[in-house]
């Protein structure tokens, strides 16, 4: 069964070098040892045939998401991106014999309720409802309590010291040593919903300005240049159309404050301390919210209109553009150059620059589930899987090779996926009264964060101690 799997492997990862353009017989002798090196992801994994003919139930909170979770073969005319997706699928059913049946539902928003109404009856219908494993598209679609979900740390199948395995969230997800949810290879969005800054090179090269990336060796990019470049490119006069500084929305607004080095909580040593508010994030706040409202340079939309910002970016409308990777992924077909960057630090003397997301990709195993182990071998193995012949397709051809024109943006891509951080009250917002709310309050109009934060601190503080309790507690 083994070497049906290498062979399996090598053809996938055959396939990737052929939609590169590279010949896969130049590099055949490489390739197999590579693909050798991999093997022991897939090899740790136990001998099972158990599960032979199981039909694995996963419900999916983002039905975006579908062409990432294929059952059936693409054919022909697939992407790189769904041939190396379905080839994840064939290898598990390969090996232990198991095919993955998908329901997708709507998590975000509006669909929220209804996504989480069908986990908990289906729970309480017992094994012959309840789904093998639950993935919820977006980060509030799971709230992430122990009466619904097993503690993955009690689970034999799960490797979390694998590098497939996200640990910026499962460490600040666990409480008092339970893991009720986790972030993996397998989970796309979670990758595809990182914010990034979108720079057009046709406005840059007009204007004489600095390239970012030249900003970004010199230990420059920072807020301060970001803002203070965004309004050197504002111009009001061409053939009757604004060109803007700088293109943003509420979510990609949050992110500046993820960026900026910022947590909603500190966590250490199981103590878990409410950071949210403090001189910094009040500078922060007030800089953005005058960018956001006073500034002509910026031009900033609720969320509903985010596809406006996309459109006027690929029009040449402007310099600067806050997008998640996969909203980039739209501006491929654009005749003007672009590149891609990091989100700039707050200042120079910060360490480190950091990633912020829209969050995605998160599973989950009900406590209903048939066979707790078997979800947790799936999940592992696919997460394995993923790892070795998806995310390359993800990273190297769909954004990389297709949607950038340049290695500098290719770096910066892998970069920006590899610094995402999950904050603690980013990732249990809803159970904590919403407190990862930043840019919301400058829609609302609240031109100082203290204006609205001391009235809302009472509630964050109360909401932490009434979730941790819950983890204190017998389930």
């Amino acid at each position: 069964m083994k070497n049906k799997l290498l062979i399996c492997v090598v053809a996938a990862v055959m396939l990737l070098c052929t939609a590169c353009g590279h010949s896969p017989g130049a590099a055949e002798e490489s390739t197999a040892q590579e693909t050798e090196k991999k093997r022991e992801y897939l090899d740790d994994l136990p001998e099972t045939d158990a599960y032979a003919g199981v039909e694995f139930r996963v419900l999916a909170g983002n039905p975006a998401a579908e062409n990432n979770f294929l059952m059936t073969d693409p054919g022909a005319d697939a992407t790189v991106l769904q041939s190396a997706s379905y080839g994840c699928a064939e290898l598990l059913a390969e090996r232990f014999g198991i095919t993955m049946k998908y329901t997708f539902m709507d998590s975000y928003a509006a669909g929220h309720q209804a996504f989480l109404a069908e986990i908990t009856q289906t729970t309480l219908g017992g094994p012959e409802t309840s789904y093998d494993l639950v993935v919820p598209g977006f980060w509030y679609g799971l709230t992430i309590a122990k009466g619904n979900y097993i503690d993955l740390n009690t689970l034999s199948n799960l490797n979390f010291s694998r590098e497939y395995w996200n640990q910026a969230f499962n460490e600040n997800v666990e409480i008092n040593d339970c893991l009720y949810a986790c972030v993996g290879d397998f989970g796309l969005d979670s990758m595809t919903g990182a914010y990034a800054v979108a720079f057009n090179q046709s406005i840059l090269r007009n204007k004489d300005m600095t390239s970012p990336f030249a900003h970004y060796d010199s230990n420059t990019w920072t807020l301060e240049t970001l803002l203070s470049m965004s309004k050197d490119a504002y111009n009001d006069d061409i053939e009757g159309a604004e060109t803007y500084g700088i293109l943003l929305s509420r979510q990609p607004v949050d992110a500046f404050y993820t960026a900026s080095g910022l947590k909603f909580y500190e966590v250490s040593d199981g103590e878990y301390k409410l950071t949210k508010y403090s001189e910094k994030a009040e500078d922060l706040y007030q800089t953005l919210y005058k960018l956001v409202k006073g500034n002509a340079e910026c031009k900033f939309t609720s969320v509903t209109d985010k596809a406006e910002l996309v459109d006027l970016f690929m029009q040449d409308r402007a310099l600067f553009g806050c997008f998640t990777l996969d909203e980039i992924k739209e501006f491929r077909n654009m005749q003007t150059d672009y590149g891609v960057i990091v989100y700039p630090k707050y200042d120079s003397a910060q360490e480190n620059y950091i990633s912020g997301t829209s969050g995605g990709g998160i599973f989950a195993i009900p406590k209903a589930a048939r066979d707790p182990e078997m979800s947790a071998l799936v999940l592992e193995a696919m997460s394995a899987a993923f790892h070795q012949n998806v995310i390359p397709a993800l990273i190297e051809i769909t954004l990389e090779g297709q949607s950038v024109r340049d290695e500098r943006s290719s770096q910066m891509i892998s970069q920006i996926i590899e610094n995402i951080y999950w904050d603690f009250g980013f990732i249990n917002n809803n159970s904590l009264g919403n407190v990862a709310n930043f840019g919301i309050e400058m829609e609302n109009g609240y031109s100082t964060m203290s204006s609205w934060y001391r009235s809302a601190e009472r509630t964050y503080r109360t909401k932490l101690a009434e979730y941790l309790n819950t983890f204190l507690t017998d389930a």
